[in-house]
């Protein structure tokens, strides 16, 4: 990906950071200054980013592990502000393959979320604490690293965060994981060409009230977000719409080539 510099290889996979990552490093900094941070509280909210895209880097390789094992490859794996990206070498076309693909992501971070779940249940225990009194430090602001409970804190919040990731890549709209898995049982009955069609629809619709209601909260990353849905819902109907005639007018040149081959030997 163009903009993009290698961080790491694992299981022959590169993994990408795309230089816009740095603006998101950057507004944190600067967001924490302006609201007057401290040192600590700026690395405790740059520990949970960076822990919460590491969750996204295995969310993507739940994804490629699962196309390895129908011979799929992945060219990268990319982290941009808005999450991560796997660019696999190709799309599973037959319905049950993409299914599985589509939602060894989401699961990973359902495994992760368990994980931290019992890891924060075991913490409870040992400090003795209260799960209302660990809500009430993660309300406290900049003034939660001074309280007893930080890291039990630390522990809920990327698990809570976790699972929001799971709700969100399960709606059923390109281009998040529940799109492709809504079109994986829909191309059964339907086709896949009609499938991508309805996915990508509601995908563009889920788009326009992200953008709306980026602009009138005045939150124009969402508004972004939205833009970005949006045209890569279409993009995604376009090139299974392109394949599709590919693949028709390739059928119809070999009919026709059946034919002459037949008509000659008679």
């Amino acid at each position: 990906m163009i903009g993009a510099f290698r961080i790491v290889t694992v299981a022959n996979i590169p993994v990408q950071i795309h230089w816009t990552f740095g603006l998101l490093v950057a507004w944190i900094g600067y967001s924490g200054w302006t609201e007057g941070a401290d040192t600590e509280t700026l690395l405790w909210l740059y520990a949970l980013v960076f822990s919460l895209f590491l969750c996204v880097v295995l969310h993507e390789f739940g994804h490629a592990m699962a196309a390895r094992r129908y011979g799929i490859g992945t060219h990268d794996i990319t982290l941009s502000p808005i999450g991560g990206v796997a660019r696999l070498d190709s799309i599973p076309e037959q319905p049950r393959h993409e299914f599985v693909v589509a939602i060894a992501g989401p699961a990973v971070n359902v495994a992760i979320a368990l994980l931290l779940g019992l890891i924060f249940g075991v913490g409870l225990l040992f400090q003795k604490a209260n799960v209302m009194d660990v809500i009430r430090e993660m309300s406290q602001g900049s003034d939660f690293l001074i309280r007893e409970y930080v890291w039990l804190a630390f522990v809920l919040q990327l698990m809570v965060a976790n699972v929001m990731l799971v709700l969100f890549n399960l709606i059923p709209a390109f281009p998040m994981d529940g799109g492709r898995i809504f079109r994986a049982l829909l191309s059964a009955r339907i086709g896949r060409l009609r499938a991508t069609l309805i996915a990508a629809r509601l995908g563009q619709i889920l788009a326009v009230a992200f953008f709306v209601m980026g602009i009138w909260k005045e939150q124009y990353v969402t508004s972004l977000i939205g833009i970005f849905v949006f045209y890569t819902a279409a993009y995604e109907y376009k090139a299974v719409k392109m394949q599709h005639e590919y693949q028709l007018l390739s059928s119809q040149q070999s009919a026709t080539a059946d034919a002459d081959e037949i008509t000659f030997e008679i």
